[in-house]
């Protein structure tokens, strides 16, 4: 998996946060979820 973040440029604004799977010479991109850390009480 090859997980790449790029900024958008000089501009501010989100950043974007991509997956992609690499299997026998095949690259997909795969979804990606990111889910907030609970905290320990």
């Amino acid at each position: 998996m090859l997980v790449s973040t790029r900024e958008h440029g000089n501009n501010d604004g989100p950043v974007e946060f991509r997956s992609y799977r690499i299997i026998d010479a095949v690259v997909t991109e795969e979804d990606v979820t990111i889910t907030p850390k609970e905290e320990s009480i």
